[in-house]
């Protein structure tokens, strides 16, 4: 008898519960325009291309074009770190069939900060886009980015491009887990 009140009660409490319940519908989710509108047809170049350890040395600089390797990515923006591309990713020159080739962590971190730089890709109004890179970038991609290259008050130096263009994307021969 003692089972049956129990139960009956918790039937009741639950059935509460239940009907104070919203059901949550599944929204779909907004697609990101892609990165075409912002990729260059033919590589730029000229007097004013920089590597990232000539871009962090002269930065802040007005116009320039900087080449060098995607590392990490944001997803969903712009937003990446650029790696000088003097500074090997994982297993470019020795086979060690690292999974993640784009963090450098085959490298002193040291050596990966002073090589690396911020990027933010940003619209005419100076706001960082909002994209989906689907196969124009990935990480170990080879990008000249056109733009300037700023420095704030802290020292910290940032590509703010306006247009980029993939050189070369590495052939990988081992499995990566791509983000």
């Amino acid at each position: 008898m003692k089972n049956i009140k129990l139960f009956a009660l918790l039937a009741v409490v639950g059935g509460v519960v239940a009907c104070g319940e919203e059901k949550k519908t599944e929204q779909p989710k907004a697609s990101l325009p892609s990165a075409a509108a912002y990729k260059l047809a033919d590589e730029p170049g000229g007097d004013d291309e920089f590597g990232v350890y000539d871009a962090r040395a002269e930065a802040p600089i007005d116009s320039a074009v900087v080449v060098g390797r995607v590392a990490e990515m944001t997803k969903g923006f712009a937003a990446f770190r650029l790696v000088d591309a003097a500074l090997d990713y994982c297993g470019q020159k020795r086979k060690d069939e690292c999974a993640t080739p784009w963090d450098y962590c085959c490298e002193a971190p040291d050596k990966i900060k002073a090589a690396t730089i911020s990027v933010q890709l940003v619209d005419a109004n100076g706001k960082i886009v909002k994209l989906d890179w689907g196969d124009d970038l990935r990480p170990c991609d080879l990008v000249a980015l056109q733009g300037k290259v700023t420095k704030d008050e802290h020292g910290n130096v940032t590509v703010v491009a306006t247009k980029f263009f993939r050189s070369e994307r590495p052939t990988i021969e081992w499995e990566v887990r791509w983000p």
